[in-house]
């Protein structure tokens, strides 16, 4: 559903007006313009609740020679492709990943790959907590070599340890896209299409909330709840899936 569509099905659900209405969410006002801001805060709830699946990206870079520091300026989304397809791509081609980033994803499978580029198969690295990360490496300073450790600073740099010793290298693991704001009446929700209820559910049981309507809040959440668990069944690793909401 498009966001004009979200805002139909809530004021619909929430007995705001006739079917229809509004006909666009620009410059509403009264409870037309609230039932755009429900919808909107609440697909903006809905996102930060988990690490998503749907919210997260494929990124690559390319290490340079004695440099241990990478930005997400120095990053390319690339898809869902194999390793011979990413040794060989021209990342230059690719977005870099500013466009569109949130923070490095660092759910149970965060995982990032060192592919040397004259081989065909690459290697895990081993993640580090910011701060043994720093004591490692003012252990052992101006070290080069095959990067084994990576690490994320306080302001989402990327460190490798040692620092590569040639630029034969490229890096690819996963980041997590940042929250999507509804503005226009034809933006799409980036979340699987047949999930795009719950947004209004959610939004009802919001609602019902600031209105203190026990009714509208019970109504709100019951639906809520159940394609919640749907969601997080179908969006979330299986050590990730929450127990039932009450």
């Amino acid at each position: 559903m498009t966001f004009l569509q979200l805002v139909q099905a809530f004021v619909r659900e929430a007995d705001l007006g006739p079917p229809g209405r509004p006909t666009t969410v620009i410059n509403q006002s009264g409870e037309l313009s609230q039932s755009v801001h429900w919808v909107r805060e609440a697909w903006i709830e809905l996102q930060s609740r988990h690490e998503w699946r749907w919210m997260r990206r494929t990124y690559a870079l390319d290490l340079v020679e004695g440099q241990e520091i990478y930005t997400i300026e120095d990053a390319h989304d690339v898809g869902y492709i194999s390793n011979a397809q990413l040794i060989t791509l021209d990342l230059s081609t690719r977005p870099r990943i500013s466009e569109s980033f949130g923070t490095w994803y660092s759910g149970p499978y965060d995982l990032v790959t060192l592919l040397p580029r004259h081989l065909n198969s690459g290697r895990q690295l081993t993640a580090l907590p910011w701060e043994e990360f720093r004591s490692t490496r003012e252990l052992a300073t101006n070290v080069t070599g095959d990067p084994t450790n990576y690490s994320v600073d306080p302001i989402e740099q990327l460190h490798f340890y040692p620092s590569p010793d040639g630029d034969d290298y490229r890096v690819f693991g996963e980041y997590k896209i940042d929250a999507q704001s509804l503005e226009r009446d034809d933006d799409v929700p980036s979340l699987p299409r047949r999930f795009h209820q719950l947004i209004v559910y959610t939004a009802l049981t919001m609602y019902g909330q600031q209105q203190n309507s026990p009714e509208i809040v019970e109504y709100g959440r019951t639906r809520e709840n159940k394609l919640t668990r749907q969601l997080e069944q179908d969006q979330l690793p299986a050590t990730q899936v929450a127990g039932p909401l009450i």
